[in-house]
């Protein structure tokens, strides 16, 4: 465990790729989408940043969820899945005890809400309609996209065009249309997407 002071975000990231190396692994490739996000809405270097650390460390919560949780090959039990729903509030005390207060509150929107959905059945707080920041609600896109495109142990890599088909039937409900839209728009055209590192 990590001490209960704050730390540089370079130490933090170091502990994180001991702990957790495929969870930060993940969060490389949501890392990149969002910054392509704050590149196509040009967005000043300072929040491009914001939205790029964000994407980077949005699971840093896993680090305390079991890794037989996050490597199970099979549906999780109720019990299981409420564990693993407490990542965002875990992931949000983690960031304020390695980060002073002022590195630390400008991301913890992206730990805490990339799991709320327009629906209202997301995790933590089940927060229900448009109120969520737009960089978050994009996050929650990427971070679906790219959990698509990568092998998991209970599923295989989805092609490119059944990501994007799954992106907008979930809009409206899982995602926010307006969010899936942007990020289409900024992903351009299938054939010019690279298949994911496995």
């Amino acid at each position: 465990m990590p001490a209960a002071r704050p730390h540089p975000l370079p130490g933090l990231l170091a502990w994180f790729a001991r702990e957790r190396p495929q969870v930060l692994a993940h969060g490389k490739r949501v890392a990149a989408l969002m910054e392509m996000l704050a590149e196509e809405l040009g967005l000043p270097p300072a929040e491009r940043e914001r939205w790029r650390l964000g994407g980077l460390l949005h699971d840093l919560g896993k680090a305390w969820v079991p890794r037989r949780l996050l490597q199970a090959d099979r549906r999780l039990s109720p019990r299981e899945r409420q564990c693993l729903a407490r990542h965002p509030e875990a992931g949000a005390a983690l960031l304020q005890r390695w980060l002073a207060p002022e590195l630390a509150a400008p991301l913890l929107p992206f730990l805490l809400l990339h799991h709320e959905r327009p629906d209202g059945r997301g995790y933590p707080f089940g927060l229900k309609g448009s109120g969520l920041p737009l960089e978050v609600a994009l996050l929650s896109v990427a971070d679906a996209y790219a959990a698509m495109r990568e092998r998991r142990p209970y599923a295989a890599p989805r092609s490119e065009q059944a990501a994007r088909s799954e992106l907008q039937a979930g809009a409206g409900e899982q995602f926010h249309p307006r969010a899936v839209a942007l990020f289409l728009r900024a992903l351009g055209p299938a054939a010019s997407r690279p298949s994911p590192a496995p």
